[in-house]
């Protein structure tokens, strides 16, 4: 009777084992779906945020299509249409212009793969100090994305010393053009 009793101790301990092996089987189980759900629902708001961008940028790009255009139209210009430009200035100031240093900027923007397409001018104009200041304030607001990287005022000597009275005053500016990538 002994024995008996001792295999059906066994027996019950081993049916408690396989039943708490049973128990862990089903929990990892059970966690594991939780997991898998917890992931799947990450990944659903995660594609949703995404779709949700993607129609954000979409419209974006959708309503600043006119604007773009009007921005392609104004830097559409070419170096010699500014330096007729900056020649009219000239005359409409009275002054003698002389361009020179017509250098193109092959700087990247943004990203660092965006030409960034601009040119430089170096404009002297000889005249009287009204006429010489008044070539610097139309060159400020060029109908043409642009701005003054430097201003020098000379007043001009002959070779004793003296100023000269006739044309008295030089101004040498440094203009920088922006202009469509795509040129």
């Amino acid at each position: 009777m002994k024995k008996t009793s001792l295999y059906i101790a066994y027996i019950v301990l081993i049916l408690a084992i396989l039943s708490w092996v049973g128990v862990g089987y089903l929990a990892s189980l059970i966690a594991q779906t939780s997991t898998d759900r917890v992931n799947q629902q990450q990944d659903t708001v995660r594609q949703s945020n995404q779709d949700v961008q993607a129609q954000a940028m979409h419209a974006l790009v959708k309503d600043t299509a006119s604007s773009r255009a009007q921005l392609d139209t104004l830097l559409n210009v070419d170096p010699a249409s500014i330096s007729g430009i900056i020649n009219a200035a000239g005359k409409s100031a009275d002054a003698s212009i002389r361009i020179s240093d017509a250098l193109s900027d092959g700087a990247l923007i943004g990203d660092g793969t965006t030409p960034s397409n601009s040119f430089g001018f170096v404009v002297s104009a000889q005249g009287t100090y009204a006429s010489v200041v008044r070539v610097a304030q139309l060159l400020e607001i060029l109908p043409v994305p642009s701005s003054i990287d430097g201003i020098t005022f000379t007043r001009m000597q002959d070779t004793s010393g003296s100023p000269i009275s006739a044309t008295p005053w030089q101004v040498v500016i440094r203009v920088k053009v922006l202009t469509n990538p795509t040129q």
